[in-house]
């Protein structure tokens, strides 16, 4: 959505899933942003409540949006219409859900370099790498993905590569092969 910019988060607001730095990152990164990019926070959690009182803390207050719980297609019209998703995880997750929607409807991915996220966010080809919970790291990964939103044939591609990612490795076609051959490998020593 040119008009309306966002950046999103969308999974549980809990400690682990590192929303605070995000928050942080966001406010840090909004002076060198176009005037009508927000953030937008799809999801709840334990820690909803100091999620929002940090964030009417910042000064990025107003291009913030906590959007509650949402599932079906209310969720995935955000995931669609999102300039880039943000994974800002601080632990260990082997292949979160919420990155490959968000590369399967063509929305690059701004992640934090640990654990499985590197393996589907490929720096400047899928979205961008930041450092888990390293506000500066994050605000430069949003300044560099914001860059690449703002130059159409840039974006253009990365969209492409996100869907050619989700439709080369991730099917349930390729899964299956993978694990047969697995089974084959180990049979066979």
């Amino acid at each position: 959505d040119r008009e309306n910019p966002y950046f999103l988060f969308f999974g549980r607001l809990t400690a682990e899933k590192g929303v605070d730095t995000l928050l942080r990152a966001f406010d840090a990164a909004l002076p060198s942003l176009p005037q009508n990019m927000r953030l937008v926070v799809v999801g709840d959690g334990p820690d909803a409540a100091d999620l929002k009182t940090l964030a009417s803390s910042l000064g990025c207050a107003s291009h913030i949006e906590f959007a509650g719980y949402q599932t079906g297609g209310a969720l995935q019209a955000y995931v669609e219409r999102a300039s880039l998703a943000i994974a800002s995880s601080r632990w260990r997750e082997n292949m979160p859900y919420s990155i490959v929607e968000a590369l399967a409807a063509g929305t690059p991915v701004i992640g934090t370099n640990i654990g499985g996220i590197p393996e589907l966010v490929d720096e400047g080809k899928t979205g961008f790498i930041c450092e888990p919970g390293d506000v500066p790291s994050m605000a430069n990964a949003i300044s560099r993905g914001t860059h690449a939103f703002l130059e159409q044939a840039a974006y253009s591609m990365l969209q492409r590569n996100c869907r050619s990612y989700v439709m080369e490795n991730c099917s349930r076609e390729k899964f299956m092969n993978d694990l047969l051959n697995l089974y084959k490998e180990s049979i066979d020593g």
